[in-house]
């Protein structure tokens, strides 16, 4: 018997593991070699940037706005999501719509009842003086300081002359009218007094302010109406 020998054997095999491994091995150092040469010769060269792997924020959000941009919202959401999202729009849309409705509305009823109260005041406005009915008789004492003034004058005086004919008369132009024009005035400045404290107690115009400028033109009307009577009695 003939034995063939290992190395036919493993020619006519075809195995050669060993020629493979050292091929194998061989690229990878030549692979190795041309990086590193490749490296070598771009860091002589210009610094070239490389970018990280890891995304950053501002990286994720461009990449959302692009995917969102590209893709409608239909596409990606299911037909039930797309009729509930319409119904929501719709009731949102109905409930702004009637909530400007009722704003607009309690506007103008806000308005219309402005505009009542208004009038109702411009109606109802009525300025609270009244001129005294009952004005009380000149007193003793007002009627003496009338007398006292006059008399003093001397002769020109009306009630000088009759003081010194002993007629025991009081003087219609010296004494009565004066003395009336007194308690008239007393008890308008009484008036008077009421509607200032009013007026600084902060109430309406027509129980304060409009009462004081009424009462100040009685006053005035008052003593030009006395002054022309005792012109026409004198």
């Amino acid at each position: 018997l003939s034995i063939p020998s290992l190395a036919s054997t493993r020619k006519s095999i075809g195995f050669s593991p060993v020629v493979k491994a050292s091929t194998t091995a061989t690229a990878e150092a030549a692979a190795t070699t041309s990086s590193t040469d490749s490296s070598s010769s771009s860091n002589d060269g210009a610094t070239k940037t490389i970018r990280s792997p890891i995304p950053t924020p501002n990286s994720q959000r461009r990449l959302v706005k692009r995917f969102r941009a590209s893709v409608p919202t239909a596409n990606y959401m299911d037909a039930e999501e797309v009729e509930v999202e319409k119904q929501a729009a719709t009731k949102s849309s109905s409930s702004a719509v009637g909530l400007l409705r009722r704003f607009e509305t309690s506007t103008s009823s806000s308005q219309e009842v402005t505009k009542q109260r208004q009038q109702q005041q411009q109606q109802e406005y009525k300025n609270e003086f009244v001129f005294p009915e009952s004005i009380p008789m000149p007193s003793a004492e007002t009627l003496l300081l009338a007398h006292n003034q006059a008399a003093s004058v001397g002769s020109p005086s009306h009630q000088y002359q009759l003081t010194r004919a002993g007629t025991n008369l009081l003087s219609l132009q010296e004494v009565i009218l004066p003395s009336i024009l007194t308690e008239t005035s007393s008890a308008l400045k009484a008036k008077q007094a009421k509607a200032q404290r009013n007026v600084k107690d902060g109430m309406p115009d027509h129980q304060g302010k409009d009462v004081v400028e009424v009462i100040e033109a009685c006053r005035k009307l008052v003593n030009r109406c006395i002054g022309e009577a005792m012109k026409d009695a004198g």
